[in-house]
């Protein structure tokens, strides 16, 4: 065990109690004769990565502590290891750290994505109209027979057929139904977290600036709304549902409470009282009592049109 510690000593052609000039004088002796660009013999190369190494160790005062302990004792194998790997973590640099992390949960969001949207679309499979709508799909494909409609018990044949079944089940689905949301789509590339990382300052910069121009622009000065995305940010506002959940609201719903103008307190007012609104009380939140009533509303003006549609298909 103690030859075996020696090794970094004998590579410098040292012996035990060598003092720091003898070392520093041994390595840069070693390290002109066997350096690459002076010497082209091929063994050269690790041999002088063995040189360095050597002196990295014995230069510095820690680990030529701990290095002579080891001489000393060398019984306290677990001791010793536990010290090399403290002193090579404390070499690892932060940013390395911080790019694995990131890498991990990238690979973590990546994943978790994809499933969460399947679990989604094939939860939809239990729906009474996605049912209909299925059914109707199969039969102008003739398509009435399912995987799963076997009689094998061997498990391998149900495991693979019930596979089969879901991914079928998830590509009709996808072609009569529609989810609003991240889980309706596959994650893309502009989707990962490096990527909202990289653009996180560039996001919060432009909110601001964007928040600030439209304060100045329509709060300030009293600029009648323009563009689309004022007149939908203007009647979120009104109706107080944050931004992240007006834009799932299916285009037709919103379509029909943009054509109000609600961001005009009369307008506001009527549609309140015609849809049964009323002011949220004080210790609530606006945001999550104004969005819940707004959603609830525009769903139900969904509901509405479709039945008027089918009742005019009927008709």
């Amino acid at each position: 065990m103690r030859t075996a510690a020696l090794i970094d000593l004998q590579t410098l052609g040292l012996k035990y109690g060598a003092s720091p000039k003898d070392i520093k004088r041994a390595y840069y002796k070693l390290a002109m004769k066997y350096h690459p660009d002076k010497n082209k013999d091929p063994a050269a190369v690790p041999l002088y990565r063995a040189i360095a190494n050597a002196y990295e160790v014995l230069s510095n005062p820690t680990t030529k502590a701990n290095y002579d302990d080891m001489l000393e004792h060398p019984e306290n194998y677990y001791v010793h290891r536990m010290r090399y790997y403290r002193h090579r973590m404390t070499q690892i640099r932060v940013s390395t750290v911080l790019l694995g992390f990131l890498v991990l949960l990238t690979i973590f969001q990546f994943f978790y994505w994809r499933r969460t949207h399947y679990q989604t679309v094939l939860s939809l499979r239990d729906h009474p109209e996605v049912q209909t709508r299925l059914e109707a799909l199969r039969k102008s494909e003739n398509r009435t027979k399912l995987y799963t409609d076997i009689e094998s018990t061997d498990p391998k044949v149900i495991l693979e057929a019930k596979r089969k079944q879901d991914q079928q089940d998830y590509e009709d689905i996808k072609r009569v139904a529609t989810i609003n949301g991240w889980q309706g789509r596959l994650p893309g590339w502009r989707d990962l977290l490096p990527v909202h990382v990289f653009w996180l300052p560039y996001r919060i910069t432009s909110s601001i600036l964007w928040g600030l121009k439209w304060a100045i622009w329509h709060g300030w000065l009293g600029f009648e709304y323009s563009s689309a995305v004022d007149i939908n940010y203007a009647t979120s506002l009104a109706l107080n549902v944050p931004w992240h959940i007006w834009t799932t609201i299916p285009y037709k719903s919103r379509k029909s409470l943009l054509e109000k103008k609600l961001w005009h307190p009369e307008n506001l007012e009527a549609f309140k009282i015609a849809t049964g609104m009323q002011k949220a009380p004080k210790h609530e939140s606006r945001v999550a009592y104004g969005g819940k009533a707004a959603v609830k509303a525009a769903a139900q003006a969904a509901i509405a049109r479709r039945q008027a549609a089918a009742q005019q298909k009927h008709a």
